[in-house]
Formats: structure tokens, sequence, C-alpha cells
């Protein structure tokens, strides 16, 4: 095929595609485009807070009442104060628990002879949707919104307390692990 012939074919095929030739739809359009969206992940937060310590009413330090001057008899109450921060994504079913008392390296004997308690409860409300509730499980409160929370343990030796083999002994408390867990649903409120 002369080279005339090859040029003419292939023009004509170049005008039918890239200009619209015979055969060819044009269809109207128009387009749009959704919003940008931002969404905001929950949250469980649990943060270490104040640590205070007193001894018979009086507060002072750990060192203080850990030293020799400060040793327990009879009469004498032990309180332990550790506050502890919760931020809970509102509908976020969550569970705080506090473990039990555990003392270690000190006898049977002197734990009987002891007064110990302790309990939990909120001290300062960050944000008006917050919830704390008691569970039907020990030490364990359905959580959401913003707080400040307050675990506090008591240690007392009874005032008519005559034993004097418990005198030699020390008194060590455990660390108490502090839990926020998120949960299905949330635990079923104490009864009583």
């Amino acid at each position: 095929m002369n080279k005339v012939i090859k040029g003419t074919i292939a023009a004509g095929a170049a005008v039918a595609l890239f200009g619209g030739g015979a055969g060819s739809l044009a269809y109207w359009q128009a387009s749009e485009s959704t919003d940008e969206l931002t969404l905001q992940m929950g949250h469980v937060q649990l943060m270490e807070g104040a640590k205070t310590y007193y001894l018979n009413g009086d507060e002072m330090s750990y060192e203080t009442l850990n030293s020799y001057d400060s040793r327990l008899v009879p009469g004498d109450v032990v309180t332990y104060n550790h506050r502890f921060g919760i931020d809970v994504a509102t509908g976020a079913d969550t569970v705080l628990n506090v473990a039990e008392l555990e003392f270690e390296d000190t006898p049977q004997f002197v734990l009987d002879a002891l007064e110990t308690d302790l309990t939990v409860s909120v001290v300062e409300e960050w944000s008006e949707n917050l919830t704390f509730s008691a569970t039907n499980e020990a030490r364990s409160f359905n959580v959401s919104g913003r707080g400040l929370v307050e675990v506090t343990v008591k240690v007392a030796v009874p005032a008519d307390h005559a034993d004097s083999e418990t005198m030699v002994y020390g008194i060590s408390l455990k660390p108490l692990p502090v839990t926020l867990t998120q949960v299905a649903e949330p635990l079923p409120d104490a009864v009583g």
C-alpha cells in the first residue's frame, strides 16, 4: 500500500478518535463532593494524683509516718488517701476497680488485731455528666465522664489492744492496683 493511502487512513482515524468523529456520544455531567468528616475517638484515661498521709488526723509526709518517732500504739489510726483522675468518653461503659487490701510479711495474728477499711469516693466533678455508682462486685464502680476519685485506706490499732506480742512486727500493705476498664455493658448496680 502506498504511503499516501496509509497516511490518509491514519489521519482519518485520528480525526475520528480525537475530534469526536461520527458515532461518538457526549454526556452531560455535574459533580459535587461530600463534606470533610472528622470523628473523635473515645477514650478511657486514669491519671495518678496527690497522696496524703495522716496519723490520728494530723497530716504528715510518708517519711515522717514511717519514722521511728511515729510507731503505732493502741488507739492510733493511720489514714492514707490517694487521688486518681478519671476521664471516660460519654457512652463508654467503663468500670473502675480497686484491688483488695493485701498485706505481705505481716503475721496473721497481727492482722487479726488491726481494724482496716478501704473506701472509694468522688471528691471532685470535672464534667456535668460524671457518673459513679457502686456495682454488685466488691470495690467496683460504673463510671463515665470526668472527675477525681479518692481511694482511702485506714489502718487502726484498737485502743483496747493489749497483746504485746504484736508490738515487734511491722505492717506492710502491698500496692493496690486501680484499673479503669471498658466493658461491653455496665455491671449491675449494688443491691442494698
